[in-house]
């Protein structure tokens, strides 16, 4: 009797749970909700100010403590190992960045990051902390809320260096930098600069767009970027590499420029019959020596 009793009062008093689930006062859930995330807010916090202690700890233990003249250099990494470095007094620091510089000076900043882990033999696990109290201003700002909008969605912090470093260059790097490198170096040409500063343009656009080149192409390249008066010449001259070629384009250039300064100030007193081109061709045929043989 007692069992079917409570069988016909047990539906009756879920129902009534059920009523009172959906008529619950609409503040009472807002008011829940807030508390809510203000307790995932205190739980970032705590997290952030753990992380601060023991990153402090982590920077005190990879040399960029030295600055203080009372405290003795550790020359031992938490690991245990001997370093070199600091016995020696020489102190290398991640740079800072603010999230402000051009393209190629934030790529500047990662290689300059990455060189000082590889030199310090920095861990997996501080790389991370190490660089974010590296960064400043814009780029602090936005590292802050790459963490808060992670931890809101449920997601797992970010624990490696190359998950950050894709972030980063996500977040600094415009989408089409690789495009605009190559196209700059496509249509790169000397004009009026100098030779050395024509070297210089274009191993640099070279490296931006990591091109995979054979070197004949790469010299290919480079000479149609040249002058044709001074490409012309260097390609009359024997060479192997690319470097012999760079050689070669800077002595042409120095001993034409010896050339129109002497017929400039005078002491040719006859005009040349062959001129432009084929002058400085004709040049280069009985008078120019600059074979990789004469290298000092």
């Amino acid at each position: 009797m007692a069992g079917r009793v409570y069988q016909r009062r047990h539906p009756r008093r879920t129902a009534d749970r059920g009523n009172e689930d959906t008529g619950r006062d609409p503040r009472d859930i807002a008011e829940i909700a807030r508390l809510q995330q203000r307790i995932r807010d205190l739980e970032f916090e705590k997290e952030e100010r753990d992380e601060e202690t023991q990153t402090d700890s982590i920077v005190g233990d990879y040399g960029e403590d030295e600055g203080n003249p009372f405290g003795q250099p550790r020359q031992f990494r938490p690991n245990g190992e001997y370093d070199p470095l600091r016995s020696m007094g020489i102190k290398i620091e991640i740079p800072y960045f603010d999230g402000r510089a051009q393209p190629d000076e934030f790529l500047d900043w990662l290689s300059m990051v990455e060189r000082v882990f590889d030199l310090k033999d920095i861990p997996d696990a501080y790389k991370v902390k190490l660089v974010a109290i590296k960064l400043r201003k814009s780029a602090s700002l936005w590292w802050e809320h790459v963490k808060r909008k992670r931890l809101q969605e449920g997601k797992s912090k970010i624990r490696t260096w190359d998950k950050m470093k894709k972030l980063l260059r996500e977040k600094f790097l415009p989408v089409n930098y690789r495009q605009d490198a190559f196209l700059d170096y496509h249509n790169l040409a000397q004009r009026t600069s100098s030779v050395e500063d024509m070297i210089a343009d274009f191993d640099k656009l070279r490296m931006r767009c990591r091109a995979e080149e054979e070197e004949q192409q790469v010299i290919a390249r480079f000479l149609g970027a040249l002058r044709p008066e001074i490409a012309d010449i260097v390609q009359l001259q024997p060479y192997w590499t690319f470097n012999d070629v760079c050689l070669l384009a800077l002595r042409v250039e120095k001993q034409l420029k010896t050339k129109n300064s002497l017929l400039c100030s005078g002491r040719h007193h006859r005009k040349p019959r062959a001129t432009g081109r084929a002058f400085l061709l004709h040049l280069a045929a009985n008078s120019i020596q600059i074979g990789l043989s004469d290298q000092e």
